[in-house]
């Protein structure tokens, strides 16, 4: 005989909640309360509040205090009205979808991310920024002072952040007066490490580079899994870079040379920037800052002879 736990229990009404969700069983996109749940379950009212933090959690639904639960992922405009919100620091990501609400909320918005050609819509913002062309630039730049010519680029997807990289690929390349080679330049849907294993195992197969430049860690490690798999040494066959500095590079075999991200200054910055805004107001214009990047050595890359 089946004995259900409280654990057991609040699960199973999670998961019974779940597919009237995807059936649209309630009206109005929004779920009965606590009390006719726990009145319909024949269960307690904390019994049920366990089920609904577990679809909270997955983002099937969210609440809005006094106003009951709704159903699906908490748009930006309703933080507003759970709570007295006058600022946002956006980290990292894109903000077009939320761009009508955090205009419509008239409150503080400063981006910390990765953005620098001018766009229309992040121009409106506030924005702490690490330059993406200046630290691509910067990693090609240095397999380049190692006497590397045959510098091939792993991508990430059609981002701005990746674009600007791309840039600073071609000027650093252009600066050592190196040939722009498009059989060179390769970009991923998206930024994981299993594409940077497939790119890396296409590049080894066809143009077969001397050094890699990788947009991010991620990239980075895929391409040395891909570059063990197919027997080659790094940095002795190939020489590898990323950017990020994340703690599996400090751990990769080798560990993996990249460009750090002072992500301490840059949350520092973003809050500063925000403060000033709370205590002075908007000025006529959106404010960008820099947060700043350094190169890290470690033992993925090596000079050519």
């Amino acid at each position: 005989m089946l004995v259900e736990t409280e654990q057991y229990t609040y699960q199973k009404i999670a998961e019974d909640l779940k597919q009237k969700i995807t059936v649209s069983k309630f009206a109005g996109n929004r779920l009965p309360s606590e009390r006719t749940l726990a009145r319909e379950y024949s269960l307690n009212r904390m019994t049920i509040r366990k089920a609904l933090d577990i679809l909270e959690k997955e983002e099937k639904i969210f609440k809005l205090g006094p106003r009951g639960t709704f159903i699906g992922k908490e748009p930006l405009d309703a933080i507003e009205t759970k709570q007295k919100t006058i600022g946002f620091v956006l980290a990292n990501r894109e903000i077009f979808d939320e761009h009508p609400s955090l205009k419509q909320a008239r409150i503080s918005v400063v981006v910390a991310g990765y953005l620098l050609y001018p766009d229309p819509i992040e121009n409106e913002f506030n924005r702490v920024l690490v330059d993406s062309v200046g630290y691509g630039r910067c990693a090609t730049e240095y397999l380049a002072t190692l006497g590397h010519r045959r510098i091939a680029l792993i991508n990430g997807p059609s981002y701005q952040k990746f674009l600007n990289v791309h840039y600073g690929y071609l000027k650093a390349i252009t600066d050592a007066g190196i040939a722009y080679n498009e059989d060179l330049v390769f970009r991923c849907e998206k930024d994981a490490l299993a594409d940077g294993y497939r790119i890396a195992r296409t590049i080894i197969d066809t143009v077969r580079p001397t050094a890699i430049v990788a947009a991010n860690d991620r990239l980075a490690l895929g391409a040395l899994h891909a570059c063990a798999e197919k027997g080659l040494t790094v940095p002795g066959d190939i020489s590898i870079i990323g950017v990020g500095d994340f703690d599996d590079s400090r751990i990769s075999n080798p560990p993996l040379t990249t460009i750090g991200i002072d992500r301490e200054a840059l949350a520092k910055s973003a809050l500063d920037l925000l403060y000033g805004l709370l205590r002075h107001g908007q000025r006529s214009s959106p404010q960008t800052c820099a947060a700043p990047f350094r190169l890290i050595e470690r033992r993925s890359c090596n000079k050519i002879a």
